[in-house]
C-alpha cells in the first residue's frame, strides 16, 4: 500500500535526521571543548604578563594550540556537511509530508470517507510513535542546553580555577582578576540554571496562580525590547488543573515566542478568558502571517519541542479544540478552548 510505504520512507528520514543531529550535537561541544581547552593554553602563555612576572613558554603548548586551531577547522568544515546534509534532508521530509497528506485524502475520497474528515491525521501507531519522539524531543532539548550550557560554563570554570592556583604565587594581581571575573560567571551559571528550572515548571504558578504567572512570563519574554505584548483577563479566575494550567502557559509561551522571532509582530494580544465550564486563551498578533495548509506536523529543527504540531497534540491529550487563523500579510491567530478541570475545595 502506497501510505505504508510512504510511512517506512518517512521513519527511514526520521532516523537519518537523528543521527545527523546527533553527530552535529557531539561536533558542537567537540568544538566547544577545542575552543576552551585554547583559551586555557594562550592564558597559559600569555607573554603579556613576562615585564611583570618573567615566565618560560613551554614549546608543547605552542605545539598543542597550532594542533588544536588545525583540528578546530576540520571540525567547522564537518559542521558545514553535517548541516548541509540536514537541510537537505528537511527539504525531502516536506516534500514527502506533501504527498503523504495527498496520499490520505486521495484513500479517503476513494472510499467515500468524508466522517474522518475532522480526525486527527495520524492512526493509532503513528500517533503513540509521534508522543513518544515528542517525549523524547524534549528530554533531548532539556540535556542538550543543560550540557551545552550549564556543564561547558562549568568546565570553563573548572579550567579558571587551575590557572587560578598557579597564579596565585606569581601573579596575584591576575589571580584577584581571574577570581573577580569567575564570580561574575557564576552569578550567570546561577541565573542560566533557574531560568531552565523556571522553563520546566513555573514555581509562581503554584503560589500566585495561573493569571499572574502568564503576566510574568509574557514580561520575560521581552525585558529589553518595548512594550509588544498585552494581556487581558477576562472573568473572574478560578483554581485550575497543575496540568491544565501548565498546557496552557506552555501555548501562550510558544504562540507569543513565534510572533516575536519569525512574524515581525509590532504588536500582540493574548486574553485569557474564565468561563464556567472552559478556559479560552486567543493569542492574536499583527505579523507577517503564513499559510495554515503548509504548517509542519513535525517538530521544530531546533528540537524545542513545542512547535504547532505539539500544541495541536497538548490539546488534542487535554480534550480540547484548537484553531489557527493566518493569511500572509494580515497576522495571526491562535485561539484555544479547554475544560479546566476546576480543583474541588476540600472544604465544601
Amino acid at each position: 500500500m502506497a501510505t505504508n510505504f510512504l510511512m517506512n520512507l518517512k521513519k527511514e528520514y526520521l532516523a537519518k535526521k537523528k543521527k545527523i543531529e546527533s553527530v552535529l550535537n557531539d561536533l558542537d561541544l567537540e568544538l566547544k571543548e577545542n575552543i576552551e581547552l585554547q583559551k586555557v593554553l594562550r592564558a597559559k602563555s600569555d607573554e603579556s604578563f613576562e615585564s611583570f612576572v618573567p615566565r618560560e613558554i613551554n614549546p608543547e603548548d605552542k605545539r598543542e594550540l597550532e594542533r588544536l586551531s588545525a583540528h578546530q577547522k576540520k571540525i567547522l568544515a564537518e559542521i558545514e556537511l553535517n548541516q548541509k546534509a540536514l537541510a537537505d534532508l528537511n527539504q525531502k521530509m516536506d516534500e514527502l509530508e506533501s504527498v503523504i497528506k495527498l496520499e490520505k485524502e486521495a484513500s479517503k475520497l476513494s472510499k467515500g470517507d468524508v466522517s474522518t474528515a475532522d480526525k486527527n491525521p495520524m492512526d493509532d501507531a503513528v500517533y503513540r510513535m509521534y508522543l513518544l519522539e515528542t517525549q523524547e524531543n524534549e528530554r533531548y532539548r532539556i540535556s542538550r542546553e543543560l550540557h551545552d550550557d550549564t556543564v561547558q560554563n562549568l568546565t570553563s570554570l573548572v579550567h579558571k580555577a587551575e590557572l587560578c592556583s598557579k597564579l596565585i604565587d606569581m601573579d596575584p594581581v591576575r589571580c584577584r582578576l581571574e577570581l573577580m571575573s569567575m564570580i561574575r560567571f557564576l552569578r550567570e551559571v546561577i541565573s542560566d540554571t533557574r531560568k531552565i528550572i523556571f522553563d520546566l515548571r513555573p514555581m509562581t504558578f503554584d503560589d500566585i496562580g495561573l493569571d499572574v504567572t502568564v503576566e510574568r512570563i509574557l514580561d520575560k519574554l521581552e525585558p529589553d525590547l518595548p512594550k509588544k505584548i498585552h494581556y487581558h483577563v477576562k472573568g473572574q479566575p478560578y483554581p485550575i488543573k497543575p496540568i491544565v494550567g501548565i498546557t496552557i502557559i506552555r501555548i501562550i509561551q510558544e504562540a507569543c515566542s513565534n510572533a516575536l522571532r519569525h512574524a515581525k509582530a509590532s504588536s500582540i494580544d493574548v486574553f485569557l478568558c474564565y468561563g464556567e465550564d472552559e478556559v479560552a486563551i486567543e493569542i492574536a498578533d499583527d505579523g507577517i502571517g503564513f499559510r495554515t495548509e503548509k504548517l509542519s506536523k513535525t517538530c521544530r529543527d531546533d528540537c524545542s519541542g513545542f512547535g504547532i504540531a505539539t500544541m495541536r497534540e497538548r490539546v488534542f491529550l487535554l480534550s480540547g479544540k484548537i484553531v489557527i487563523d493566518s493569511e500572509l500579510g494580515q497576522g495571526t491567530k491562535v485561539k484555544v478552548w479547554v475544560a479546566p478541570g476546576k480543583e474541588k475545595n476540600n472544604g465544601n
